[in-house]
């Protein structure tokens, strides 16, 4: 026998993708409520986990394994850049905060969840709290 067949025949090497339309308790929804979770602190949609609106999301589940880690990163396109600036220099036209803290100009953000705390990175700097200028090019997406 080959030692390269798995048990059901195959010589494919196991892949540990979940496929989306089978392998059912692997995780794949678990994964994708996850980015969900992230990206609604993210572009604050949410404030709490018990806000994130998704069939079947049970929010005292969260926490039972311990303090759940979620990193992403997130690739945005120069288009969204170009429009999430001329969006954030509107609204400073208009509301002419004390304080204006432009969006970034990175196409890459590596972004995530620390149990119920949402954390952004600055290529440049490490760790930023939010309100770090690539937190703003999480704002305003639906």
């Amino acid at each position: 026998m080959n030692s390269r067949r798995s048990w059901h025949g195959s010589s494919r090497k196991p892949s540990l993708t979940p496929r989306p339309h089978r392998d059912n308790g692997t995780g794949k929804t678990t994964v994708l409520q996850a980015i969900a979770l992230c990206l609604s602190f993210l572009s604050h949609r949410i404030r709490t986990i018990d806000e994130l609106d998704w069939m079947g999301w049970m929010p005292g589940r969260y926490w039972r394994w311990g303090t759940p880690q979620v990193e992403l990163v997130v690739h945005f396109s120069d288009e969204e850049i170009d429009a999430t600036h001329e969006a954030a220099r509107r609204w400073r036209d208009v509301f002419r905060p004390e304080k204006y803290v432009e969006p970034a100009h990175e196409n890459l953000v590596r972004a995530g969840l620390d149990g119920d705390r949402y954390w952004v990175v600055d290529p440049d700097k490490g760790f930023d709290p939010p309100g770090a200028p690539e937190l703003f090019l999480f704002q305003g997406r639906s």
